[in-house]
């Protein structure tokens, strides 16, 4: 019975994977980080051109498709789309990236800022532009071109979309088996990354507001709320759309507050300069691979790296996002999803990132010192707070706290409800997954989070193996968009 309802490989190989993994991590941390970090690193190290290539064909085939005559399509048979725009467009911004964007745009000014020699550029244009160049278009084709797949074979071909493996075509039982299994474990393993970034600046910014000692018990506490939220979440009705709503408050607010500040002139001239410059040096950016390591690995380090991230989500959100995609045309669905993602996230660098950096620019703190002298960057951002006047920095730590922890629980949602349907065999059974398998899927997205607070150097060894799965998730992702360009040619 439980074989016949069940996928079970989907269900148990995952968790031995991820406890496995978890286990070697732990029991032989420095041994582990020395096979991850040289030999994986040196072979991905060969790929860097593929990445970029890949990276930069996916925007180029989402602009040509949007202004193509296939762009016409109308992805369902609907008057009007399924969910209001507004709604739509908070959603797909609320429910894939947003809590890892928010801390990135605090603190990823100052990977930048600091690497100006390195780099052989000016300190603060690499510190408005490159924020913009790794969250921006690249990174939101990734999910949106393969999301216009699905949407597509879901409401214009009427067939069943739970997964990358139903969108490619491929008969042969065992090679979509194996297809959905790597693709899970990919998924996890993502996830696990984004959670113990994300995570980075939620506990210290609980520990400073209630003046208690930062431990791993805080941050396992911040990650145990969460699962709450979500959990709580899973037994109300409707209750992704209402955590959208509630983020959406939470984000404004966040956004409101640093943009009415003394920085506002900074934050708006530095917006209109980061942009200017990503379109300036966008091709240059997205097809320098760096032969010659003039660049000291960057393109390797944050390129690739930041490639490889998005490409791992973009096995299963894309799934996400074609599913509240019913009732729009193609070239609607790419400029909508586009302009929700990149101008989301844009925002976040804009306002919260462009704050900090105007602080070190004015003197207010020296956050590049500190961080050179290896101060922590969870609390580097505390120092944005603190900038501003009485009270208000217990305030922005709270607001920053729960919004984070939301955003984190409404990905999560996301991430569960797609990982339990494809714990189904049959598709009735998929439709409407039990509340026991959403809750054991959460326990599963938790357990590497686990280990990387209790053994705090092993992330990066995990970035690594991120970094490699990307590869081949990319090529099925290519196999995804030439089924459907090749259906859309035929037939339309």
């Amino acid at each position: 019975m439980i074989r016949k309802k069940f996928n079970l490989s989907i269900l148990l190989i995952p968790l031995l994977v991820l406890v496995g993994l978890g286990a070697i991590l732990l029991i032989f941390p420095d041994q582990s980080a020395g096979f991850i970090d040289g030999g994986l690193k040196a072979f991905i190290d060969n790929f860097s051109w593929y990445y970029l290539l890949i990276g930069f064909l996916f925007v180029a085939i989402l602009v040509v498709l949007a202004f193509s005559k296939y762009g016409k399509i109308k992805l369902g048979d609907t008057d009007k789309p399924k969910y209001p725009t507004i709604v739509w467009a908070a959603m797909i911004y609320t429910t894939t990236m947003a809590a890892d964007l928010i801390y990135f745009a605090f603190s990823e000014w100052m990977n930048y800022y600091s690497l100006a020699d390195t780099l052989h550029g000016d300190a603060v244009d690499l510190a408005l532009t490159y924020p913009l160049f790794h969250f921006g278009p690249t990174p939101w084709a990734f999910y949106i071109l393969p999301a216009v797949a699905y949407a597509y074979w879901m409401y214009t071909k009427g067939k069943n979309v739970n997964k990358m493996s139903d969108a490619m075509m491929i008969k042969n039982k065992k090679i979509v088996g194996a297809i959905d299994l790597f693709t899970m474990i990919s998924v996890l393993i993502a996830a696990s990354v984004t959670l113990t970034i994300s995570i980075a600046l939620t506990p210290v910014c609980f520990s400073e507001l209630f003046g208690i000692e930062m431990s791993h018990g805080v941050s396992i506490a911040v990650l145990l709320g969460i699962a709450i939220i979500y959990t709580i979440a899973i037994f109300m009705k409707r209750g992704i759309e209402n955590m959208v709503k509630i983020n959406v408050v939470l984000y404004a607010l966040l956004i409101a507050v640093f943009l009415f500040s003394p920085n506002i002139l900074f934050i708006i001239e530095g917006a209109v300069t980061g942009i200017g410059s990503l379109f300036n040096n966008f091709i240059p950016m997205s097809l320098n691979v760096d032969p010659a390591r003039e660049l000291g690995g960057f393109v390797q380090d944050f390129t690739v790296f930041y490639w490889a991230y998005w490409i791992a989500w973009a096995v299963i959100v894309p799934v996400f996002l074609g599913k509240i995609s019913e009732g729009r045309t193609i070239r609607g669905m790419i400029i909508g999803g586009m302009s929700a993602g990149v101008l989301g996230g844009f925002t976040s660098f804009f306002v919260l990132g462009n704050s900090g950096l105007a602080n070190q620019l004015n003197g207010s703190f020296d956050f590049i010192g500190m961080m050179n002298e290896g101060a922590d960057v969870g609390y580097l951002i505390i120092e944005v707070f603190r900038t501003f006047p009485v009270f208000m920095p217990l305030a922005i730590m709270l607001l920053v706290g729960i919004t984070m922890m939301m955003f984190n629980a409404t990905t999560l949602d996301v991430m569960i409800l797609l990982t339990s349907e494809a714990s189904y065999r049959n598709e009735e059974d998929s439709l409407n997954p039990s509340k026991k398998m959403k809750i054991f899927w959460c326990l599963m997205f938790f357990i590497l989070p686990v280990v990387f607070i209790l053994n705090e150097n092993r992330l990066a060894s995990l970035q690594t193996v991120l970094i490699l799965f990307g590869l081949p998730m990319s090529m099925l992702l290519i196999r995804v968009i030439y089924v459907f360009i090749k259906s859309l040619v035929k037939e339309h």
